[in-house]
Order: C-alpha cells, then structure tokens, then sequence
C-alpha cells in the first residue's frame, strides 16, 4: 500500500486535499484513483502511453493527469520522480527492489 506519514508543526495549506491531522502528525494518503495509477506504472517494465493508462483504468486524460498530479506531493517526499516525454508516456526509474518496497 503506497502511504506516507510526515510529521510537522503545521500543514501547509498548499496540501489541503489529503492531508488530516491527528496529534501533530500529519498523514499523506493518495486517493484509490491515484494509488492504483501509480501502483500500475512501478510494475510496469516500459513507459505506459496516457492512451495506455485511460483505456487500461477506463479514465479520460484528464483524470489521469489529475490523478497524477495529487500523487505529486507523495512522490517527492519519497524522493521519486515520474518521468514523461512529450508524446506523453509516464515511467519510473528506479530498480526492481524499490518497486517492490514501494508496492507492497
């Protein structure tokens, strides 16, 4: 399951969607739209086109890059970069057993 904790004095308030505050934690946890997106790209061996990643989770574009873009605040606190190309394919480089931490 992918799923943060960050612990911090206050919460940005860039971070409204997600975030929930219990005890001076704060907690980071991806919708299931986004977590299945990404869980879908580590276990990818290639980049996945967006046309890819719609017809596969019967989304529009939009909800995919929507989706991505929410994950985004997740993925740098994990120090992870989802790379694209202008035709719009999506991938992660990183090796077989960081994929498989993070999909566990």
């Amino acid at each position: 399951m992918l799923h943060l904790t960050v612990r911090c004095r206050s919460l940005p308030k860039t971070f409204g969607f997600g975030w929930r505050q219990e005890d001076k934690t704060a907690v980071l946890e991806l919708d299931g739209r986004a977590r299945n997106i990404l869980s879908h790209l580590l276990r990818s061996d290639a980049p996945l086109s967006l046309d890819a990643l719609t017809a596969h989770f019967h989304l529009t574009q939009r909800q995919v890059r929507y989706a991505l873009q929410k994950a985004d605040p997740w993925l740098r606190s994990q120090g992870m970069i989802l790379c694209s190309n202008v035709q719009g394919d999506r991938w992660f480089e990183l090796p077989t057993d960081e994929r498989a931490r993070l999909i566990r």
